[in-house]
């Protein structure tokens, strides 16, 4: 199975690392904010979900990090990573991601995503269902045992 991802195969790109004003830095950049601008126009349809992380190479080809979106900005083509207190961002241009855990993108059969907050698995079964559908139910363990 598949957790629910942008783009499906491959990667977008970063366009731009950008600093707290917002204007561009070159080669390895250190950014606390951890904003940048993103070569594909889809991330803006994403402003106010909750739960997506970005997998990403952001500086080097042999590093790969997953780092929680913080916010999408659908008028600046940006996103950011959000600051956390004592974590600084290295990013660089032309560097590569997927975002993941996304709930508009669960559109492929054996993909899922996964609601943390209410505790909702959304999954999309390979094959179609027979029979009755089934209703799975979440369980929680009895804390006192």
């Amino acid at each position: 199975m598949t957790l629910a991802r942008y783009p499906n195969t491959g990667y977008m790109r970063i366009a731009s690392v950008l600093d707290a004003d917002g204007k561009p830095l070159t080669g390895d950049a250190a950014t606390a904010e951890g904003k940048f601008v993103c070569d594909d126009p889809r991330p803006a349809r994403w402003a106010g979900e909750k739960g997506i992380w970005l997998h990403g190479f952001w500086v080097y080809d042999w590093a790969d990090v997953r780092i929680p979106l913080a916010s999408a900005d659908p008028a600046a083509r940006t996103i950011s990573l959000g600051p956390s207190p004592g974590r600084t961002y290295h990013l660089r241009s032309g560097r590569w991601f997927y975002a993941e855990n996304v709930l508009p993108e669960l559109d492929s059969p054996g993909e899922w995503y996964l609601e943390r907050e209410n505790g909702v698995l959304y999954f999309w079964l390979r094959t179609p269902v027979i029979g009755p559908s089934r209703r799975l139910r979440r369980s929680r363990p009895d804390p006192s045992k």
